[in-house]
């Protein structure tokens, strides 16, 4: 199997084969807040691109609990397929994905309810057209939310399975088709702060899905099957991707404090 390259190849070479497509990855990764700013701001308006830059950082907190999970569970992913023990390994994967996917349905159930009361609460200084605007945005966020957070999770579980080429593939086409349907929607047909939003989830979600398939029928190191796992294993998931989650969100909430004060 492809996780196999970790115990085989001497480290410099590993080193060079992991982290390369993983840094491309990551400048793939952040265009997309990147690229949402330039087609709101140029096409559609400030009110607008206010709004993206409300929504953007409580969108990177929700995706940090997922990272957290997503980055516990690999590092002990990577334990057990060291250790040959695939089947436990896979029952652990299947397990964090169905929580990521529980917790990312109930965020979105929430922010689908509570959009607009949310959105006028931390950024009491905005106008109502930013905060409609801000509305537009984070609902169709909500309603792709069972995907979006999956799409960074399988990221990690394809990199743990040495598929680190596959994973920087896969984001790079997202985020074509993320700016193609940007330039679709906004700049081709004029569309508003939504299509912006769209764009992105149909990007993500598409990429959730192609990855999510990629783990059927054993094809991979890690495959989907049933049971659970112990309370302890759980907690040193959440240890184990806490010092990321830590990481991720201490930016998020200071975006969210500067917008409500500013």
């Amino acid at each position: 199997m492809n996780s196999e390259i970790f115990a085989k190849l001497p480290p410099t070479q590993l080193f060079f084969r992991c982290a390369v497509p993983s840094a491309i990855t990551m400048v793939f990764g952040s265009l997309y807040q990147i690229t949402d700013g330039v087609f709101v701001g140029r096409f559609i308006g400030q009110d607008a691109l206010a709004a993206v830059n409300i929504i953007m950082p409580v969108m990177m907190a929700v995706f940090a609990f997922s990272n957290m999970i997503a980055t516990g569970a690999s590092v002990n992913l990577s334990i057990l397929l060291g250790e040959k023990k695939r089947e436990e390994a896979s029952r652990l994967f299947s397990f964090s994905l169905k929580i990521i996917f529980l917790l990312s349905c109930v965020l979105g159930i929430l922010g689908g309810l509570f959009a607009e009361p949310f959105i006028r609460w931390i950024s009491p200084g905005a106008s109502d057209s930013a905060i409609r605007c801000g509305v537009d945005y984070l609902r169709i966020n909500a309603a792709f939310s069972p995907l979006l957070p999956i799409y960074f999770a399988t990221d990690n579980y394809l990199r743990v399975c040495g598929k680190e080429n596959l994973s920087m593939g896969i984001n790079i086409a997202t985020q074509a088709l993320n700016i193609v349907l940007d330039f679709i929607l906004i700049a081709g047909f004029g569309q508003g702060v939504w299509a912006a939003a769209l764009a992105s989830c149909v990007a993500m979600a598409l990429g959730s899905i192609i990855t999510l398939l990629l783990f059927k029928n054993k094809r991979m190191d890690l495959y989907y099957t049933g049971g659970c796992i112990s309370s302890v294993k759980f907690l040193r998931i959440l240890v184990n991707g806490s010092s990321e989650f830590f990481s991720n969100i201490a930016s998020s909430v200071m975006s969210v404090v500067l917008n409500f004060f500013c």
